[in-house]
């Protein structure tokens, strides 16, 4: 379960798919919120906005600790709070949490500030374990491919400032409330194939593991052998939507949907069930349902994929066919 416990964010990235309701919300999630939901699943995963900006950020992961959860934290590190970097570092040393940490458009002071906390923090998390979950994104934003080899410099400035990058993970830009609607920039784009491929392959060949999010499509590549390469590394590399795989995101409210560009397609709230599987049972269902009416770009109709290990742009990138929430 995805905890979306602040709108605040302190970084602004160009390619940030929740600005608007960041902008609208002025909520926090509360404690009573935050405890039930805890009690309802056993996955705890962190994040805004930045939820380190969060009043009780502390007091949220005390609390799962308390509870045994598996914790996850989604950051940007970009952290001045001593108290906070403070109490990660150490409790790393005691329990397992791991970090997705937001690696993009870190320039300057930016990046100068978040190797600072990269490096003390997986310092001494790796001297307690080795195989621990700490894993740099990346997110590819629109253009980028037009510039392979200037990607390729960020990323090598991220490795020199960075004392080990165990894992990276590689996501493209996502439709916000309406910039990128209906916007299939990505069909049938082979530049954007190739700058997938030299990521991954500039990843392996510093002893990186790549890991790609769910949004990659065949057609990005130029043959079956590429597509097949860029999956090779990944076990859950989505092409089909509409499945239990896509992630539960709750609001501060309580209230949850599908995924959040679908925030204003299908929500339930959380408070009338009593566990993960029943709300995603759920949303599962109204997913399917406005997926069923939305429209489907011509270009995935005609392809070879289409249907088979594809069923193309999932539902956060398409027009609203109607102005209705299920």
């Amino acid at each position: 379960m995805n905890f979306i416990i602040t709108p605040k964010c302190n970084k602004n990235c160009s390619f940030c798919f929740a600005r608007k309701w960041r902008e609208s919300c002025k909520q926090d999630m509360s404690w009573d919120t935050f405890k039930t939901l805890v009690e309802k699943t056993e996955i705890v995963k962190l994040l805004g906005g930045e939820p380190t900006l969060h009043p009780n950020f502390i007091d949220f992961v005390q609390y799962a600790i308390k509870k045994k959860k598996i914790i996850t934290i989604v950051t940007n590190l970009l952290i001045n709070n001593d108290k906070i970097i403070d109490f990660l570092v150490r409790t790393v040393q005691k329990y397992p949490i791991g970090f997705l940490l937001n690696g993009s458009e870190l320039y300057g002071k930016r990046l100068e500030l978040f190797s600072k906390n990269y490096n003390a923090i997986y310092k001494t998390a790796y001297r307690v374990d080795n195989e621990m979950n700490m894993r740099l994104g990346v997110t590819i934003p629109k253009g980028a491919e037009n510039d392979i080899p200037k990607y390729i410099d960020y990323l090598k400035s991220l490795t020199d400032k960075l004392i080990n990058i165990d894992t990276l993970r590689l996501s493209l830009t996502f439709p916000g409330e309406d910039k990128l609607k209906g916007d299939y920039y990505f069909l049938n784009n082979k530049k954007l194939g190739n700058l997938f491929l030299a990521v991954t392959q500039f990843a392996v060949q510093n002893g990186i593991k790549p890991t790609i999010d769910c949004i990659i499509f065949p057609c990005m590549f130029s043959n079956k052998e590429e597509f097949k390469y860029m999956i090779k590394f990944n076990t859950k590399v989505l092409t089909m939507c509409g499945n239990s795989s896509m992630p539960l995101d709750v609001f501060p409210n309580g209230k949850a949907v599908y995924g959040f560009p679908l925030r204003k397609v299908a929500e339930i709230d959380t408070s009338e069930y009593d566990n993960v599987k029943q709300m995603i049972k759920a949303l599962v269902s109204k997913y399917q349902i406005v997926n069923s009416i939305a429209e489907t770009p011509e270009a995935c109709k005609k392809c070879n994929f289409y249907h088979k290990i594809c069923e193309g742009p999932c539902l956060g990138f398409k027009p609203r066919p109607l102005e209705f929430k299920i």
